[in-house]
């Protein structure tokens, strides 16, 4: 993005680079392209460089979660543990933002992603630990997800 954007609207300019990230870790997930996610995950760094949690704080946590999925999908791509962790932080940071109550899709959403960073960083490290927080993760989500449609059941 050029510097005339970002000091002219650098809302604008976090935007760009969110979809940007978002479109390279699509392509990443779809050549299995290792630096696709990377570049990916330079996108929705520069995003965040912009957006903070206190002025803009759905956007931040949707790059904080886009920034997880990406650094998950790269840290299963190589067996890398340390990026996997990095995933569970991005995702955690995300939640400081989405919450059951507030964001309930949102939040079942990041809270999915959560259980399956847990469970590849869990598999990675042949750790119980991790993945007792996945199944805790899942079953908070399923549990978002159930309600939604058992209301949808009561209004059919």
């Amino acid at each position: 993005m050029t510097d005339e954007l970002h000091e002219q609207s650098p809302v604008d300019c976090a935007e760009a680079h969110n979809s940007l990230g978002n479109i390279l870790a699509a392509m990443g997930q779809s050549l299995q392209d290792a630096e696709l996610y990377k570049l990916s995950i330079e996108s929705f760094n520069h995003a965040l460089e912009i957006y903070s949690q206190e002025e803009l704080p759905l956007e931040w946590a949707a790059s904080k979660a886009n920034l997880g999925t990406a650094l998950q999908a790269l840290g299963r791509q190589e067996s890398d543990a340390k990026l996997m962790n990095s995933a569970i932080d991005a995702y955690t940071e995300a939640l400081l933002v989405y919450s059951r109550k507030e964001t309930p899709e949102q939040w079942s959403i990041v809270m999915f992603q959560l259980g399956a960073a847990f469970y590849s960083y869990g598999s990675l490290l042949k750790g119980n630990r991790n993945l007792q927080k996945s199944f805790v993760s899942y079953k908070n989500a399923l549990a978002e997800l159930d309600a939604d449609l058992y209301a949808l059941e009561l209004t059919a």
